[in-house]
């Protein structure tokens, strides 16, 4: 499919576009051709290079080669000499793009292409920079080294007309300051900034002065320890001087180890990404002014926060902001192996969509410890509802191994999915005081209900279930145990709690699994069951009536044995479910079938047929099976 696709976008695009690799692509360019990519130029005869600048209509000029060394070792005079009369030629183009050494001196060819807008180079030394500025109708501006002072560097996107940069793109700067603002002419269109790999830049100054920009992007700035004006050593909130792009709307800032601390963030802010960034402690947020509330309801954040080596907390950030947590999406924390405490308000997560917190082995809790953000009202909470937001966000903590306790689930005001494995800490402080979880036993049974909504909890050891809250659970819907090795049997009490609402139960690596409770036939909206690696498991006992679907896998020879007996006492148990697989047995509706029928027979049949019909199907498809 891939190729005949490839096939009909080439014959499409003949006579407009051209893909030159090999000697054998220089054949039947046509004269029309607009868009043309040559790769690797190099390893082309001059002769037959010479054929392309017969071409006069070019918008697009790509020059690349398939070997990165030969980039560095730069492109052959004679060669280089036919591009550059080919660019020279192309007064209509609008895109040129190279990745070549020594290609530099272009820029005095490009200068008089008034209609260029992309360019991306390898480089631009300082004498050739004042040709970039000429390029009227330049949006984009990509180079991979700058070697030039920073004033000088200026010139490059300040422009003799009017500015029209939109985007600009610089790696390996070599000024220690980086500023883009100049008095006379500063810039009004530009929307996207990165600037990478610059190894002796220490500031960034004046971006607050870039009013359009909406795209940041700094990534691997070595020596980087400050961005803006100096700034009080006590805090963010000594200063409410913003440092950043006023608009701004998305922030990445990667691999900035000496930058301690970053000024307040632009209220306006919808996705920040920090990694290993030296902070000590996240930054706040800027405040809106009240007529401009309104407008940011209806906006969302996402923040990424990854490998902060010295951040020990995220207290005293944006996190204590209400006007920041109430648009919160999405926030992932991971890797931050010094990370002690995270006090996050989650009662004001009105949008909360996912939170991820992994391997952060010292982070002992999640409680607001007092701190408590005033209150989302049940009205506010309802509005939002019916505005089409959805309140079932995703938790999911893992390889916190300090963490001490989940009391602060207790704070969300709306159902959630949970997922929580390798915190070692809770599962062994519940083993101290309980030391025989494993076995399910009936002192276990009675204990308080509590009104915490999730909707689906999956946790990878058993014990997990007897530490508070959890144990209080009693709406849940699916049930997820990743490591069941050492559990003799399942918690009765706690599937006891949830009867009335548990759909689905799954045990992984269930290699100590003796038996199933008799009281799971009480399960009365249970769908599905799934066992692996249940090799002791010998019988079962009877099943709920709402069963739709049961597995168990890898289980012993003998249990297998025993439900293949049509009219046996196990098989009696099993008539009622829809979909069966024991072992390599494989049932439909009571009818046995073939591995591949059974996985062709999607679970989506089973809910909108009718169980006559149903069955009916099932019979048809076994009896193909011979």
């Amino acid at each position: 499919m891939h190729d005949l696709m490839h096939d009909l976008a080439k014959y499409v695009s003949f006579g407009e576009c051209a893909q030159i690799v090999g000697v054998a692509g220089l054949e039947n360019v046509a004269n029309t051709v607009r868009h043309i990519c040559i790769e690797p130029i190099n390893d082309l005869p001059v002769d037959k290079t010479m054929e392309i600048t017969h071409l006069e209509n070019l918008r697009t000029i790509i020059i690349k080669d398939k070997h990165s060394r030969c980039r560095w070792q730069g492109i052959k005079k004679v060669t280089s000499n036919i591009v550059e009369e080919l660019v020279e030629s192309s007064k209509s183009l609008r895109l040129f793009q190279t990745e070549f050494e020594h290609t530099s001196h272009f820029i005095g060819k490009l200068a008089v292409l008034k209609h260029l807008r992309f360019v991306e180079l390898l480089q631009i030394p300082p004498e050739c920079i004042r040709g970039v500025g000429k390029l009227y109708h330049l949006t984009t501006l990509k180079c991979r080294y700058v070697k030039t002072e920073p004033k000088q560097f200026r010139d490059v996107v300040y422009m003799e007309a009017d500015v029209n940069l939109m985007n600009l793109y610089i790696s390996n700067f070599s000024g220690t300051i980086f500023s883009l603002w100049a008095e006379k002419r500063p810039l009004q269109n530009l929307v996207h900034l990165e600037l990478k790999r610059s190894g002796i830049c220490k500031q960034l100054l004046a971006l607050e002065k870039l009013l359009t920009l909406k795209t940041l992007k700094l990534e691997n700035l070595p020596t980087l320890k400050k961005i803006g004006q100096e700034l009080d050593v006590s805090g963010y909130e000594c200063t409410d001087k913003l440092f950043w792009p006023p608009n701004l709307h998305t922030l990445q800032v990667i691999e900035c180890p000496k930058l301690k601390e970053m000024p307040i963030l632009p209220p306006r802010l919808n996705s920040l990404h920090i990694k290993k960034v030296g902070l000590i402690k996240l930054p706040g947020i800027g405040k809106l002014q009240n007529d401009e509330n309104e407008k940011i309801a209806l906006v969302t954040l996402e923040i990424t926060v990854q490998s902060c080596q010295s951040l020990t907390s995220l207290g005293g950030s944006l996190f204590e902001e209400k006007q920041c947590i109430r648009k919160l999406y999405i926030l992932r924390i991971s890797d931050c192996v010094q990370l002690e405490s995270a006090p996050l308000p989650f009662e004001e997560m009105i949008r909360l969509v996912e939170i991820q917190i992994l391997n952060c082995p010292k982070l002992r809790t999640l409680d607001t410890e007092g701190k408590l953000l005033p209150s989302t009202s049940s009205d506010e909470l309802e509005r939002t509802v019916q505005n089409g937001w959805e309140i079932s966000p995703r938790v999911k903590i893992v390889k916190c191994e300090s963490l001490s306790s989940l009391s602060w689930l207790g704070s969300f005001p709306f159902p959630i999915s949970l997922e929580i494995t390798g915190c070692c800490k809770l599962a062994e402080a519940e083993l101290a005081v309980n030391p025989d979880v494993s076995g399910g036993g009936d002192e276990h049974l009675v204990v308080p209900r509590n009104s915490l909504l999730i909707n689906a909890l999956q946790i990878d050891l058993p014990s997990m279930l007897l530490v508070e809250p959890l144990n209080g659970l009693c709406q849940t819907r699916h049930l997820t145990i990743m490591d069941g090795s050492k559990m003799g049997s399942v918690h009765e009490g706690w599937l006891l709690q949830n009867y009335s609402t548990l759909k689905t139960l799954s045990i992984f690596q269930a290699k100590s699994l003796q038996s199933l409770p008799s009281s799971m036939q009480g399960l009365s909206s249970l769908k599905e069951l799934y066992l692996e690696s249940a090799v002791k498991l010998l019988s079962l006992p009877h099943l709920p009536s709402s069963l739709k679907e049961l597995c168990i896998r890898k289980c012993h020879l003998e249990l297998e044995k025993k439900f293949r007996q049509i009219g046996s006492p196990e098989r009696n148990k099993i008539s009622h479910v829809q979909r069966v697989q024991i072992g390599r047995l494989y049932l439909i509706m009571g009818n046995q079938c073939k591995k591949e029928t059974f996985e062709k027979t999607t679970k989506k049949h089973s809910s909108v047929l009718c169980p006559r019909t149903e069955r009916r199907r099932a019979e048809l498809a076994c009896s193909a099976d011979g």
